[in-house]
């Protein structure tokens, strides 16, 4: 109180309390704790604590309701997060980057809870791509992303050779997604556009392939090829469109396929021997295929060595589910009483079936429209 003077109604300061005032002021401001470069290489617990507060709760919360298995107001507000790493200021890459990574991973965990593995697949996709930025190997992104490989995939042209691919692109081919099933595969084609194709064939001179085909694909144990239930692929035949709708590919010493196409609900099947070098070369492209779907996109891959900055979560040991806990365990918000409900994959159906054409509707004519 020796530097505070009353003097009537008035109190008057001494130059020492006067100078220091600059450093009392300083000293009664919130230290930050935001995130730095430096921050986004560090473990997930402890970038967290450094973070933006409301993305932080964002995802806290999102993690709780996931943990609640409530798939549907965790992606939600997931999505949320996503969006407040705009709103919230932050200007280092480095740190939205992460703070992206961390939220899109999330964000694909509620999507496989609710068997939307479309979505799910671009998710992962985004959060793959920036840990790999960040040169970070998360081992919850990596088990989240071979759940996902389970039970759907894109495949890329390149995966099935130069021809198949030069095909494709004839075609206007922009999106081959398979989804798995028990007992087979629902292979789902996306083209730009109708696509019609001559063929080399007085019985079969045309086909036509709708902006999206959809079949089931079976390689069975004996070598043969099986596409049921297909949807949107029409041959030209005796002057009519017909939707085919079935096609075994019987292997052996004389290769031999049964075709089955219909028209107003009435079906036929017929079996025609296939010349060696149409037998070959087709059999080179269902071998091709069938590697595709049973292999695993590249984010589902092995993880790849830590990267040099890659630092371990040792603030937070639960921060790496151990492989038999469910898939929704993040850092520090695991729990044992949540299993990962996928559903029932063999229900799985394409998602859009509007433009194909069913086997007891009548193929339009002369041109499918």
């Amino acid at each position: 109180m020796r530097n505070i003077l009353k003097t009537g109604t008035y109190l008057a300061f001494s130059l020492t309390l006067l100078a220091s005032a600059p450093q009392l002021a300083s000293a009664t401001e919130p230290t930050s704790t935001a995130a730095s470069a430096s921050d986004s290489l560090a473990p997930e617990s402890t970038f967290l604590e450094k973070s933006d507060e409301k993305w932080r709760k964002l995802i806290t919360d999102g993690q709780e309701l996931l943990n609640q298995d409530k798939p549907g107001p965790a992606m939600n507000t997931f999505k949320r997060a996503l969006l407040q790493i705009e709103k919230s200021g932050i200007e280092d890459p480095a740190v939205k980057q992460r703070m992206t990574a961390i939220s899109s991973k999330k964000y694909a965990q509620a999507l496989v809870l609710k068997s939307d593995f479309i979505k799910a697949d671009q998710a992962i996709k985004d959060a793959v791509g920036t840990y790999e930025k960040l040169g970070l190997n998360d081992e919850e992104l990596a088990q989240v992303a071979a759940e996902i490989a389970k039970h759907y995939r894109t495949i890329e042209a390149v995966e099935l050779g130069d021809v198949v691919k030069g095909y494709l692109s004839e075609a206007g081919v922009n999106k081959i997604s398979v989804f798995r099933k028990d007992d087979c595969d629902l292979v789902e084609i996306n083209l730009n556009e109708k696509y019609v194709k001559p063929v080399e064939s007085k019985e079969v001179p045309k086909i036509s392939f709708n902006k999206k085909v959809s079949f089931e694909f079976f390689n069975k144990p004996n070598g043969d090829y099986q596409v049921s239930k297909i949807q949107g692929l029409q041959v030209f035949a005796k002057s009519l469109w017909v939707n085919l709708m079935e096609s075994l590919l019987k292997t052996g010493d004389k290769p031999v396929a049964e075709v089955t196409a219909g028209k107003m609900g009435v079906t036929k099947t017929v079996t025609v021997d296939i010349p060696s070098e149409v037998y070959n070369s087709t059999k080179e492209i269902l071998d091709k295929l069938v590697s595709a779907i049973k292999g695993a996109p590249a984010y589902a891959a092995t993880p790849r060595p830590a990267a040099a900055n890659t630092t371990p979560d040792t603030a937070n040991p639960q921060s790496t589910p151990e492989p038999t806990q469910p898939v929704n365990q993040s850092s520090g918000t695991t729990s044992s009483n949540t299993p990962l409900e996928i559903g029932n994959s063999s229900s799985i159906q394409p998602q859009n079936s509007n433009d194909t054409v069913s086997p007891e509707t009548p193929a339009p004519s002369p041109e499918p429209q």
